[in-house]
């Protein structure tokens, strides 16, 4: 049976759905170098905004830019709520998702240019 945690090797970028509430310490790595981000099959699993990590955030909007290109910050800000489940975007999910964008420009996954964010060409 393969594990119910479908990890990667870090080098890679892949999506983590987390099944029965649970996640394997041993599996953790270095928030530097991290590059998966956790998402529910179930409505009921799903994280508070606030239990996410701005990391997993920001790996989610680098798939998202790898996909989309260039969105602006807005719609990048609805893309990546609607990615971790968050139909409404409410002060949480906002602040969640906003930090996870700064972090994704300071990691030089993407760039802001006037109301838009890219993804980078590194």
């Amino acid at each position: 049976m393969p594990h119910p945690l479908n990890l990667m090797p870090s080098s890679f970028s892949t999506k983590i759905h987390v099944r029965a509430g649970w996640y394997r310490r041993r599996h953790l790595r270095s928030p530097d170098t991290y590059s998966t981000y956790r998402l529910t099959e179930d409505e009921y699993e799903k994280r508070d905004a606030d239990d996410l990590t701005y990391e997993e955030i920001a790996n989610g909007i680098h798939e998202i830019l790898k996909n989309q290109i260039s969105l602006t910050r807005l719609d990048l800000l609805r893309e990546s709520a609607k990615l971790f489940g968050y139909a409404r975007i409410g002060t949480n999910v906002e602040t969640a998702m906003s930090s996870g964008i700064k972090l994704a420009i300071e990691r030089k996954h993407a760039y802001a240019e006037n109301e838009r964010i890219s993804l980078s060409e590194t």
